[in-house]
């Protein structure tokens, strides 16, 4: 009979462990953490009409990590998310394709700080957008300034 219980705990011990791998595996290749992952919804997407942004990103003065999710918007319409890039000498980029309608569309951000599961309004950053243009270049990137209190997300709503 021992041996019998020890070979059920090993048979749970690597269902569970391979049951975790196989999660981590999913959340990896949808881009989110299983923890902590934003939840702006799905990018709207117009096929064929992209605008490629190029954006400095912070959180309160301080630069965001690679952790956090840069959401862009026209009007309410979620065009893109892209977690931040890279951080290199204390600037944190992100590079995103956005969904463009066609012609001139202004877009707006929010970004999801991971660190502390909450969305940061961007109050004065915009941008002007339109298929093929790139906004943003390496030297001048688009300014995403986050900043004050978090949003209530909707994972603390319910």
């Amino acid at each position: 009979m021992n041996q019998l219980a020890i070979r059920l705990e090993s048979l749970a011990k690597r269902l569970f462990y391979t049951a975790v791998s196989v999660c981590s595996l999913l959340a990896f290749f949808s881009g989110q953490t299983l923890l902590g992952a934003e939840n702006f919804g799905e990018v709207v997407v117009y096929a064929n009409n992209s605008a490629t942004l190029l954006g400095n990103v912070t959180i309160n003065g301080e630069a965001a990590t690679t952790d956090d999710t840069v959401a862009i918007y026209v009007g309410d319409e979620l065009r893109s998310k892209q977690k931040i890039t890279s951080v290199y000498a204390g600037v944190a980029y992100v590079n995103a394709l956005v969904n463009c309608k066609g012609g001139e569309e202004t877009i707006t951000f929010k970004v999801h700080d991971a660190s502390a599961d909450a969305v940061i309004q961007v109050p004065d950053g915009s941008a002007t957008i339109s298929p093929g243009l790139t906004v943003g270049t390496f030297g001048d990137e688009v300014l995403i300034k986050a900043i004050g209190e978090s949003e209530e997300t909707e994972s603390e709503e319910t």
